[in-house]
């Protein structure tokens, strides 16, 4: 039976505020690339897997250690990688790839 976990809607807006709107594995800045319409456009991923999380249990996050953004198209990324909650790891295995993943997001995106 899926596990269900309540996802405090304030988090993600306190996410962006500490890390901002750059993701940190391809300095992908939609607002840059889109405009207005590519402002704010980040994913809010978690350090630690929500699944590991115990269902019933209120737990308390530091935004800065808990969570980290990246764009959509890394964010798929880093949850298809073995250990998403390594994001140390995914961006020194990413670094050499900056341009492809930039392509691949040129390609995502409508506004290119």
């Amino acid at each position: 039976m899926p596990q269900k976990v309540e996802q405090n809607g304030t988090v993600a807006k306190h996410a962006n505020n500490y890390h901002g709107t750059i993701c940190p594995a391809c300095d992908l800045d939609f607002s840059k690339q889109c405009g207005p319409s590519g402002k704010g456009v980040i994913k809010v991923h978690h350090q630690k897997p929500i699944g590991s999380l115990e269902e019933g249990v209120a737990v308390q996050y530091d935004v800065a250690e808990a969570f980290a953004v990246l764009c959509p198209n890394n964010h798929r990324m880093i949850h298809r990688s073995n250990g998403s909650e390594d994001l140390a790891a995914f961006r020194n295995a990413s670094a050499g790839s900056k341009e492809l993943i930039i392509v691949w997001s040129r390609r995502c995106c409508s506004c290119w």
